[in-house]
């Protein structure tokens, strides 16, 4: 009898073992989302930042939302957190009257998580010689360098309002871009302005955290005259 008791404690023993390891196994699968954007607008001087955190589903694919206990903060300083639709939170940080200072730091957890964004500033936009639908737009950008997961979208807006795009990815080594005649075929000729908007997105994946980052510079904008 005695033994039987020795066998059947060391039975248990083993299950509250195995499942304990299990549950363990389980807190340590969760997985979760985390996306920081910043966007600056160069003409304004206003620089935006948020944050959204989700926690991924083991049934499916789905992301629920999900929030730091603790404050989330950029560049040091908290950020305001907001319900959105369907229940998701969304953590904002917006500023005036800023220089476009990167890089840009994102941390939670008290501190333990942080997410850094880099990316040059625009600089000085140039024509080189004066625009026309039949030879195209040459341009100089002070800093136009784009890297791998960067790219640059010509945003054009004639009289009416109406606006038009063409964007170009990285890797592009030099600062000077040309518009072809076949790049710009829609645009219309006549009066309007030109804002760059150079882009830079960047997944990646840290233990049991995949961040989604987006960073955005708006130029100032550049009138000028599209020839036919």
């Amino acid at each position: 009898m005695r033994y039987t008791v020795i066998i059947y404690s060391m039975l248990l023993g083993i299950l509250f073992f195995a499942c304990k390891q299990e549950t363990s196994s389980t807190k340590s699968a969760k997985r979760y989302v985390a996306d920081f954007y910043v966007r600056y607008l160069e003409e304004e001087r206003n620089l935006k930042a948020t944050a959204s955190f989700f926690e991924k589903t083991d049934t499916s694919r789905l992301l629920l939302p999900w929030s730091p206990e603790k404050n989330v903060l950029f560049q040091a300083s908290s950020m305001e957190k907001r319900t959105i639709q369907n229940g998701v939170v969304r953590y904002i940080k917006e500023s005036s009257g800023l220089s476009f200072m990167a890089p840009f730091q994102f941390s939670f957890a008290d501190g333990r998580q942080k997410v850094v964004l880099q990316m040059d500033p625009i600089g000085l936009l140039t024509l080189e010689k004066a625009p026309s639908k039949k030879t195209g737009i040459q341009l100089t950008v002070e800093q136009g360098q784009l890297k791998e997961s960067e790219s640059m979208v010509f945003l054009f807006s004639d009289a009416d309002n109406r606006a038009y795009s063409h964007t170009i990815d990285g890797p592009h080594p030099e600062n000077t871009y040309s518009l072809s005649e076949d790049d710009i075929a829609e645009w219309p000729s006549g009066e309007g302005q030109l804002y760059l908007i150079k882009k830079k997105q960047k997944t990646e994946e840290s233990g049991n955290w995949m961040y989604q980052t987006q960073i955005e510079f708006y130029s100032k904008t550049l009138s000028f005259l599209l020839k036919n």
